[in-house]
């Protein structure tokens, strides 16, 4: 029935990464919402402009 490896299954039913981060430096969102197929994600940059930190504010849709 599982076709997915031990690593994916762990974080399938433990995300990681699900909150909201207080003044985020940006926000992405993509999707569409007409079909609830939406993903919207938070983060914060470092002094070099790379990502330290992502948060999704839900868990996505799933599919198993």
């Amino acid at each position: 029935m599982w076709d997915y490896s031990k690593k994916v299954r762990e974080h399938f039913f433990h995300p990681r990464n699900v909150g909201e981060i207080k003044d985020p430096d940006g926000v992405g969102e993509v999707g569409s919402l007409a079909c609830g197929d939406a993903l919207k994600f938070m983060f914060k940059l470092d002094e070099n402009k790379a990502w330290v930190h992502l948060m999704m504010p839900n868990r996505v849709l799933e599919s198993f």
